[in-house]
């Protein structure tokens, strides 16, 4: 079993209600679908036709490590990357 991304999209950083760089995964060997752990609110994974889309807009800030694992067939494979929500800067400025 096998899971691979696009290159460059497993580790991003984005403000807080700002759309993510979709990732994708493609799921290889016998597997017949993946799930994901650690994501921010806001964003979800879904699997179809041999692969798995992560994708959406964080509400949440933070750091998230996420674990993708393939499910069914013979033993899984998994992946990781790391999300970086952060807020969205304001400035007040008094005279």
């Amino acid at each position: 079993l096998t899971l691979s991304s696009s290159a460059g999209t497993n580790v991003q950083s984005k403000c807080v209600n700002s759309s993510i760089t979709t990732i994708t995964y493609a799921v290889g060997g016998s597997a017949t679908g993946a799930g994901v752990t650690g994501l921010p609110s806001g964003v979800t994974g879904s699997f179809a036709g041999g692969v798995f889309t992560i994708s959406g807009t964080p509400t949440a800030t933070g750091t998230f490590n996420y674990t993708v694992t393939t499910t069914g067939g013979c033993g899984s494979a998994t992946a990781t990357g790391t999300i970086t929500v952060n807020s969205n800067a304001t400035i007040a400025l008094t005279s």
